[in-house]
C-alpha cells in the first residue's frame, strides 16, 4: 500500500531521493560527491571541472530542425 510520505518524513529533515536504475546511480554518486566535496577542496575543484565539461557537452549539442 502507498502511504502518505508527510507521515514519515518529519517536517524541515532534508531527504534526497532519486530514481532506480543507471541514472539513479550517477544521481547518487553525483550527490555523494557533491557533500563529500564540502570538505574537500580538491574534489570540490575536480566537481566543478567535470560540471563545466558536462555543461560544454550539452551545449555543444545541435538539434535537428524541425519541418
Amino acid at each position: 500500500a502507498l502511504y502518505n510520505y508527510k507521515w514519515y518524513i518529519p517536517k524541515y529533515i532534508l531527504v534526497a531521493t532519486f530514481s532506480i536504475g543507471e541514472t539513479g546511480a550517477a544521481n547518487v554518486a553525483l550527490f555523494a560527491i557533491s557533500l563529500l566535496a564540502l570538505s574537500d577542496p580538491e574534489m570540490a575543484a575536480r566537481l566543478g571541472y567535470f560540471r563545466i565539461k558536462q555543461a560544454d557537452n550539452i551545449n555543444a549539442i545541435t538539434l535537428p530542425e524541425l519541418e
